[in-house]
């Protein structure tokens, strides 16, 4: 498939018509090509039809007694807003949802956040604010009158917590505080450590790093400009205190990011051939071009990885390895005079073209990726070389975070699709073993798994002695359940079965008094 220039993409760039840039520009070019995978996940591409209590969830099999805590999720719970329609998956309105466990039982609760770009939607129905791929400048060029929401802030792709603050993020600077127990919303939360001028300024990645035995938490925000900067935050979870550990020169174009690695001395940052066009960036700082306008995929443009000194915030080394682009990262940490860095890859940018809604309830099928373990020098030249640990493909990576993260460690889980089951959504659940690399699955026909949570047995001394939490829509009765998996088997222990069905969602964090991934 054809490439076009960021000029051409911005000419070709109309957010009221499906975003099909994205497919023209080669962002959808996966290996599964124009094949049309079955339509019966697509109930999951749909609003959610109303807000949920159920104080007594119903479960089938029995819960772990030592269960106990609450799963917080997030996610798209509105797409089609009345009026308008937001045609990407990441532009879709959040909903926080929250499993709350004790004693062998479930309770369930969802709400949407009630952010700018949320309530100023309530009221008409129409787009208000300008986000990652939608634009209310047409609407408002067409001479109809539509109040403009400068920091629309949708933070609908996980949490942190920074002092007793819970707060939904996306990739913004920007964070909600909500209320954990509730899902009320309160008040917006600035992440950033500098300031900078027009609401297109700075990009942040919605995955934040956390280290665990230090109570630090870091981020690289993208600060655009004539001199653009990959700026090192650091933050005391205990104090909220931020800083900027450095201010890093971009070499080349800046790149897209929604995560990046962390281990117990660097942090690495890799630099896509999925850019940002400089000329634009002057119509995205003043805020008339979505960040999505200004983006071009480079072809043969390796992927420059920065590796950031954790200590005093130098830049220890840069190098290069093969042109591909990654959502999400899984674990990274040190061995001798190398960095392991695991990380799910695909060689395009494809990802983003996925989840133009369009695509989704067409029947499209997802391209999934591949996981892969890159080996970082740290001394001398050199080009990161890597190898594929896992033969089933995935996404939505995720590991014993609270007590492996930056340590060496061997087990991944995630949602996947079968390749010989095409589908408009995941289809199982994965664990690859990095050791090994034997993957094994749970898989049940017709359901449609989101990430999987793990959450250790207390006491447990195994990495993989725990539960997986998933949220699961099952197209047979049009309803979601929360499946949970025996980490180590990957062998059902129970479901608790939800009375509706629950919109695809991104990511999670679990809550409790032994256990707390933020």
């Amino acid at each position: 498939m054809s490439q076009l220039t960021a000029s051409q993409l911005a000419d070709h760039f109309d957010p009221q018509t499906n975003l099909d840039h994205l497919v023209r520009q080669g962002l959808y070019r996966g290996g599964l090509g124009n094949r049309v995978g079955t339509l019966r996940g697509a109930l999951g591409w749909e609003n959610l039809p109303h807000e949920v209590d159920m104080d007594d969830v119903p479960v089938r099999g029995k819960l772990p007694q030592w269960l106990s805590g609450s799963l917080l999720r997030n996610g798209v719970g509105k797409l089609d807003l009345g009026v308008d329609h937001l045609e990407h998956w990441y532009d879709g309105l959040s909903l926080l949802q929250r499993f709350t466990f004790s004693a062998g039982k479930v309770s369930y609760r969802c709400r949407f956040l009630h952010s700018p770009a949320y309530l100023a939607a309530e009221k008409d129905g129409r787009l208000h604010h300008r986000s990652l791929f939608a634009d209310p400048g047409h609407d408002i060029l067409r001479g109809e009158q539509t109040e403009f929401v400068a920091e629309g802030v949708n933070a609908n792709i996980t949490f942190t917590r920074i002092k007793e603050a819970v707060i939904a993020l996306c990739d913004h600077p920007m964070g909600v505080e909500i209320d954990p127990v509730t899902l009320e919303t309160r008040d917006l939360y600035d992440l950033k450590a500098s300031q900078h001028g027009g609401p297109g300024s700075v990009a942040a990645p919605a995955h934040l790093q956390r280290d665990y035995k230090r109570g630090l938490e870091y981020s690289v925000h993208t600060c655009f400009g004539p001199n653009p900067t990959y700026d090192v935050i650091v933050t005391d979870v205990a104090t909220g205190t931020k800083s900027v550990l450095n201010s890093i020169p971009v070499q080349g174009r800046p790149s897209i990011r929604h995560s990046f690695a962390l281990t117990e001395n660097y942090l690495v940052l890799l630099q896509y051939p999925l850019g940002t066009d400089p000329a634009k960036v002057e119509a995205m700082i003043a805020g008339d071009l979505p960040r999505a306008a200004t983006w071009s995929w480079a072809e043969e443009t390796p992927v420059k990885i920065y590796i950031v000194s954790r200590n005093d915030g130098s830049l220890v080394h840069v190098m290069e390895t093969d042109a591909m682009y990654c959502m999400h990262n899984a674990n990274a940490y040190e061995h001798g005079d190398t960095i392991v860095m695991d990380l799910v890859a695909y060689d395009g940018a494809e990802h983003w073209g996925d989840y133009v809604i369009a695509r989704r309830r067409s029947g499209a099928p997802l391209s999934t990726g591949q996981l892969r373990r890159y080996t970082l020098p740290l001394k001398g030249a050199g080009k990161a070389d890597y190898e594929v640990v896992s033969s089933q493909t995935m996404e939505l990576p995720t590991y014993n975070v609270g007590q492996y993260n930056t340590l060496g460690y061997r087990y991944v889980y995630a949602a996947g699709q079968r390749q010989d089951l095409p589908e408009v959504a995941y289809n199982q659940v994965v664990k690859a073993d990095t050791a090994s690399n034997v993957s094994t699955v749970w898989f049940e026909d017709g359901c449609f798994p989101g990430e999987p949570v793990f959450v250790p047995r207390p006491g447990a001394t195994a990495e993989d002695d725990g539960v997986l939490l998933s949220l699961v829509l099952d197209s047979r009765s049009r309803t979601s359940f929360l499946l949970v998996l025996d980490a180590r088997e990957l062998t059902e222990i129970a479901r608790a079965q939800l009375d509706t069905f629950i919109p695809y969602g991104f990511h999670g964090q679990f809550m409790g008094e032994h256990y707390a991934s933020i």
